[in-house]
C-alpha cells in the first residue's frame, strides 16, 4: 500500500485548516423575559420594562421618579419621544447624516462596553504572570542608591582667603558628617548653600544641579562618608565635596506591588484581546474605500450641523 499519497492529502487538509481565519467570538446582547414586558405600545411599537427601568436608574438620585406618579410621567415622556421618533422616521430624518452619526455611535460605544465587560470577565493573570513581569521590570521597583554631599567652592579669582583649601578639608573632618562644611561653608562663593553648611540634596548618580560640574557630583559619591575630597579644579574655580550619607539602592517587595502589576496586566491584556476581536470583526466585513468620493466631501456645507454630534439632553 502506498501511504505517500494519503500523507500528501492529510498535509493538505491540515493547511487548509491553519489557513482558515479563527472566528470572531461572539457577545451577544442579552436579557430576560421580565425586561421585555410591554409597558405601553405606540402603534405597535413596544416600550419594555427594560426601558423605563433604565430610565428609572438614571432619575434614581429623584426620590419622586420611583413614585408612581413618577413613573408615569417618565413612561409619558418616552411614549411622546416614540411618536416624535416615528414622525421623523416618516419624514425621513433618519437618513440626516447627524442622525445616522449619531446612532453608529450610540450602538459602537454600547457593544464596546458591553464587550470589554465581557473580556475583562474571561481575563485571568496568575501569579506567575504576575511574576514574569517583576522579575522583567525589576529596574521599575528598585529605588537607586542615593546619596548627600556637601560642597565648598572658591572663585578662580579669590584674593587672599581666610582659611586655604586644605585648612578646611582637614579641619572638616573633626565635624559630625551631617553638618557638611559646617561654619567653613560662610566663606564659600557657593551663595545658595554658604548658609547651610554647603549641603545639596539627595542625589543618584544621574542626578545633575544646575551651576555644579557633573565631575563635582560624582566625585561625592565615590568618597567614604565624612570624608573630603581632594581639590577639584574647574575653570570657573576650585570645589571640595564632603560625603555627608549614603543609602543603599531598595528593591520593593514583589507583595506590595502584585496588585498594581495586576491590574496592569489585565489592563494590557484586555486591550489586546479588544484589539484582535476587532481586527478579526474587521477581516470579516468586505470594506471598500471609495477615494473619489472622499476627496470630493466638502466642510463648508451649510446644509449640515456644524457642531459635533450629540444627542439632546434636558
Amino acid at each position: 500500500m502506498n501511504i505517500q499519497p494519503i500523507l500528501l492529502g492529510a498535509l493538505v487538509l491540515m493547511l487548509a485548516a491553519c489557513s482558515k481565519p479563527e472566528p470572531v467570538a461572539e457577545y451577544p446582547y442579552q436579557q430576560g423575559d421580565a425586561a421585555l414586558k410591554p409597558v405601553a405600545t405606540v402603534s405597535g411599537d413596544v416600550i419594555t420594562r427594560a426601558e423605563v427601568d433604565h430610565a428609572l436608574a438614571f432619575y434614581s438620585s429623584n426620590p419622586f421618579a420611583s413614585s408612581q406618579e413618577g413613573k408615569n410621567n417618565i413612561l409619558n415622556e418616552m411614549v411622546e419621544d416614540q411618536v416624535f421618533y416615528k414622525k421623523a422616521i416618516e419624514n425621513g430624518f433618519d437618513k440626516s447624516p447627524e442622525f445616522v452619526i449619531n446612532q453608529r455611535k450610540l450602538l459602537a460605544h454600547e457593544y464596546k462596553k458591553y464587550l470589554q465587560q465581557k473580556v475583562g470577565q474571561a481575563s485571568v493573570i496568575t501569579d506567575y504572570d504576575i511574576g514574569r513581569f517583576y522579575q522583567d521590570n525589576i529596574g521599575q521597583y528598585t529605588k537607586p542608591g542615593m546619596y548627600r554631599i556637601a560642597i565648598y567652592f572658591r572663585r578662580a579669582n579669590q584674593e587672599k582667603p581666610q582659611y586655604t583649601l586644605k585648612q578646611i578639608a582637614d579641619s572638616v573632618q573633626y565635624l559630625e558628617s551631617g553638618l557638611g562644611f559646617g561654619k567653613y561653608a560662610l566663606t564659600s562663593n557657593h551663595l545658595k548653600t554658604n548658609n547651610r553648611g554647603g549641603k545639596l540634596p539627595w542625589l543618584t548618580a544621574e542626578s545633575n544641579v544646575a551651576g555644579i560640574p557633573k565631575t563635582v557630583i560624582q566625585t561625592g559619591e565615590s568618597l567614604e562618608i565624612g570624608n573630603v575630597s581632594d581639590v577639584i579644579k574647574t575653570d570657573a574655580g576650585h570645589y571640595l565635596v564632603r560625603l555627608m550619607e549614603k543609602r543603599d539602592s531598595q528593591v520593593t517587595p514583589l507583595d506590595a506591588v502584585k496588585p498594581v502589576i495586576r491590574e496592569a496586566l489585565l489592563k494590557k491584556k484586555k486591550e489586546t484581546q479588544m484589539q484582535t476581536y476587532l481586527q478579526q470583526a474587521k477581516d470579516a466585513y468586505d470594506i471598500v474605500i471609495y477615494e473619489d468620493n472622499l476627496t470630493s466631501t466638502d466642510a463648508s456645507d451649510k446644509s449640515h450641523s456644524f457642531g459635533p454630534p450629540g444627542f439632546p439632553v434636558k
